[in-house]
């Protein structure tokens, strides 16, 4: 018989994530829990619309409160909590239910650790980094959540319960997003404050602040706290090595001597042997500095232990920011293989980094420098096979224009991110671009012109829209107001402003009458 499960959120206008969070709850749970913590926009009716069971909560500065009122309300036998802005796959869910069908007669059996990838959905759900988290869970009166900010699971009984690790699905969280994480950041840090000013400063609290402050760009404070974890020695479960990353990444930042940086890289090398960003960290930075030989050494280095690391089966819980790095460490490879002339295996790594980030436009025009002897036919063939001609095309068109072949922005975009200038030359239409920009420059220099005839605005050489003008068509403009001279010796563009200038006046006299 299969277990009920509740699924549970609190929620703060949550409008634009809680519609993705139903849909992924209500094929995996029996009942929805949305607690509200003062919306004022369309989360509650959202929650009602769709069935949620739904519960107002005052908010008091603390998460841990307001998940286990949560809590309190739900009558399942097993909890899902995920929030607002986190998912699970549709083609995990049936896998979810059989899990918990499965291991329910496990009695020592709390719940489950699953990992979670943070995705930059501003970013086309570009990977950040990756986590473990307990989000599928026992409902049990003594499993509750503890801590205002950055809460966690917590069994303080004697019960000797166990949390198994489930490999087979994963949780994707889109709450990092670069348009939104600042605002979220400077939230949690004032949080961690009041809490710190409550009850006095813990060590743990050195590894929250450390992550706070570089989230908010202040480096030099991510260094002090993120040594003084590493002097506490905070080792929290799902995000190891963390500190050591955020450290290295810190001293980078703050243009720390390289002894001071490889001195970190190696200590956390030391003690995560199998973890590849430390070495593409070491990598990045000497790439960026020109030490090429340096560089590839480390970045090789990298790569072997990450390939090693893929097929590592044992589970690390650490955080893992190596996936993220992977297009840029590609990149990099693939420029140091085309100093060296070797082309296919540049492309390779090319082809590598893009499979992780289709949407990188550095390492896609990295991509297209490649192809430069390559009829265009066969690199839109390749292209065909990575992307989707319409739902990518804004995205084609904008980085393609970029790349040493702008003519595939064209095919690929339709050229809406381009002058019509732009379109006909790379379009081999040399006359009719030239065309283009006369008439371009002819229509704003006909604007300046009725500007100052329409605000009688004399063509003097301090006039403000004298400035807009260009040296022709201020000459044009003197010469119509003065004395006419024969138009023999003026060009076709200054005919047309005559022209134009003609047309305007006769309006505008028209008009007044």
């Amino acid at each position: 018989m299969m277990p009920k499960i509740s699924a549970c959120v609190i929620v703060r206008n949550e409008e634009a994530n809680l519609p993705q969070w139903l849909r992924c709850v209500k094929s995996l749970a029996d009942e929805w829990i949305v607690v509200d913590t003062g919306s004022v926009d369309n989360t509650v009716n959202i929650a009602i619309e769709a069935g949620a069971k739904v519960y107002t909560f005052s908010w008091c500065n603390d998460f841990s409160a307001a998940k286990n009122y949560a809590l309190s309300q739900a009558s399942g036998e097993w909890i899902v909590f995920l929030d607002a802005d986190e998912y699970f796959r549709p083609n995990d869910i049936p896998r979810i239910k059989a899990k918990i069908k499965k291991m329910h007669h496990d009695k020592m059996l709390a719940g489950f650790i699953c990992k979670l990838i943070n995705i930059d959905k501003d970013r086309h759900n570009a990977i950040i980094d990756s986590v473990y988290q307990i989000r599928i869970f026992r409902n049990k009166p003594f499993l509750r959540f503890r801590g205002k900010i950055h809460e966690g699971l917590f069994n303080p009984t004697e019960k000797n319960l166990k949390m198994e690790y489930f490999p087979e699905i994963t949780i994707y969280h889109t709450g990092y997003s670069y348009s939104i994480i600042r605002k979220k950041t400077e939230r949690n840090l004032q949080l961690i404050l009041e809490e710190i000013s409550n009850r006095g400063e813990r060590p743990v609290d050195y590894f929250y602040l450390m992550d706070c402050y570089y989230g908010l760009g202040d480096y030099e404070k991510t260094i002090y706290y993120a040594r003084k974890a590493l002097e506490e020695n905070i080792d929290i479960m799902g995000v190891k090595g963390h500190i050591h990353e955020r450290l290295i990444s810190a001293l980078i930042m703050q243009k720390y001597p390289w002894e001071d940086i490889l001195s970190v890289i190696n200590s956390a090398m030391e003690r995560y042997p199998m973890a590849a960003e430390f070495p593409f960290l070491a990598g990045i930075y000497l790439f960026d500095h020109k030490r090429y030989v340096e560089a590839e050494m480390w970045l090789m280095k990298g790569w072997d232990i990450f390939n090693k690391e893929k097929a590592d089966t044992s589970v690390k819980f650490m955080t893992n920011h190596t996936e993220a790095m992977v297009p840029r460490i590609c990149l990099y490879i693939g420029r140091l293989l085309h100093m060296q002339n070797e082309y296919t295996k540049e492309l390779e790594y090319y082809l590598e980094g893009l499979k992780r980030n289709l949407y990188d436009e550095m390492l896609l025009g990295a991509l297209i420098s490649t192809t430069i002897n390559l009829d265009m036919e066969d690199v839109i063939q390749v292209l065909n096979t990575m992307y989707n001609k319409e739902k990518d095309a804004e995205f084609l068109s904008k980085a393609l224009y970029k790349t040493v072949r702008p003519q595939l922005a064209i095919f690929y975009g339709h050229g809406h991110n381009m002058t019509a200038a732009d379109t006909y030359l790379f379009a081999g239409n040399i006359r009719a671009a030239a065309e283009q920009v006369l008439h371009e420059s002819v229509c704003i220099e006909q604007l300046a012109i009725w500007l100052s005839c329409r605000l009688q605005i004399p063509a003097e050489r301090e006039s403000n829209v004298n400035i807009l003008l260009s040296a022709k068509a201020r000459n044009v403009y003197r010469w119509y107001d003065g004395e006419k001279e024969d138009k023999v010796n003026l060009t076709l563009k200054q005919l047309r402003m005559i022209d134009s200038i003609a047309e305007l006046k006769s309006s505008l006299s028209d008009n007044r009458e």
